[in-house]
């Protein structure tokens, strides 16, 4: 055996042993650890900063429908009470007063109010939320909706429900209530 065919022998045992040391190494594990779950625990975040700001924005569509739909309601009743029930401009006062307010509360979203069968009114809001961060992992932004119904009573007491099922008597119709 020559020299150069021994120092290559030696030279791959302790490329060898030193493979095995490297092996049974565990101090650098820890890096990879961290780096390895560092990805899940930031996608997790992002999803979790989105979803609070979709259910702020929720909480925020809501509170303005409803403040629409009470002044829409109250604006026509009052429009009705003070004409003696012939005000044939007041559902669109009352529909100009609720967009003012759901406007003043909540720009760059969209409102229908609709005048019920018992002189009330229904409202529904809707609004688009980017997902920023959650948008690097696929999700769709997101679109919350609310709604809300409002009344007078005849004693000029407002109602309002998110969900248009309670009954409500405006002033104009106290017979009926919202569910009709």
């Amino acid at each position: 055996m020559t020299l150069l065919s021994r120092l290559r022998l030696v030279t791959n045992v302790i490329n060898f042993r030193n493979c095995l040391s490297f092996r049974r190494d565990e101090r650098g594990i820890t890096i990879l650890i961290v780096a390895l779950l560092l990805i899940p625990l930031a996608t997790a975040i992002a999803v979790a900063v989105d979803l609070s700001r979709v259910s702020l924005s929720k909480a925020q569509l809501q509170q303005s429908v409803d403040n629409a739909a009470l002044s829409a309601a109250l604006t026509y009743s009052r429009q009705l009470v003070e004409n003696g029930g012939n005000a044939p401009d007041a559902y669109d006062r009352a529909l100009a007063s609720g967009q003012s307010i759901f406007n003043a509360n909540f720009p760059g979203a969209t409102l229908e109010l609709t005048l019920n069968v018992n002189g009330g009114f229904n409202g529904t809001a809707r609004t688009t939320v980017d997902n920023t961060l959650a948008a690097a992992v696929g999700l769709a932004d997101a679109n919350p909706v609310a709604k809300a119904c409002a009344g007078v009573t005849a004693g000029g007491v407002s109602t309002l429900t998110t969900t248009c099922s309670t009954p409500c008597r405006p002033a104009a119709f106290p017979e009926l209530s919202c569910n009709q």
